[in-house]
């Protein structure tokens, strides 16, 4: 009698380890799937962004009638934008032809004083409320003059075009 309890036991207990395995397997491969979907959202995502970054330059170029990077490579042009956009001269230029007389002069990328660069990003920053761009889509000053948060300025000029 005792060795068919024995066996029982042994049987059953086999039979919940190999169930733990199982779950055990099920969530690793779970586990591993969601490693997967984040990687793929990732990519996703960084693809994405370079779409808009491509497309916020033909818009660019297409709206001021000018190349904004000499550059003839779009890959490369890509990469230079936001160094482009940093010193806030284009971003003034597309200011100035949407609400013409809203910025007095534009101030180069080369001025003397760096900090009136600051001048061009905030009169960008006012067309952005003259035109109606709902709030969501606007960028702080920060984000580009420190370059802390560069795909909110790229999406905020794919958003306004």
């Amino acid at each position: 009698m005792s060795s068919k309890v024995t066996s029982r036991f042994l049987a059953v207990f086999l039979l919940t380890c190999l169930i733990d395995r199982i779950r055990l397997a099920k969530a690793e491969q779970a586990k591993n799937d969601s490693r997967w979907a984040d990687k793929m959202r990732s990519l996703v995502q960084v693809h994405e962004y370079l779409c808009h970054i491509g497309e916020a330059i033909e818009w660019i170029e297409s709206f001021l009638g000018e190349k904004i990077d000499d550059n003839d490579n779009k890959e490369a042009s890509i990469v230079h934008l936001e160094k482009t956009l940093h010193d806030g001269v284009v971003l003034a230029k597309l200011a100035q032809k949407i609400h013409p007389g809203i910025i007095s002069s534009i101030i180069s990328g080369d001025a003397k004083f760096k900090f009136l660069r600051s001048n061009n990003i905030n009169a960008f920053l006012q067309v952005l409320k003259e035109v109606g761009l709902p709030s969501i889509f606007w960028f702080e000053f920060v984000d580009l003059y420190d370059g802390k948060n560069m795909p909110k300025v790229i999406y905020c000029i794919h958003a306004l075009r």
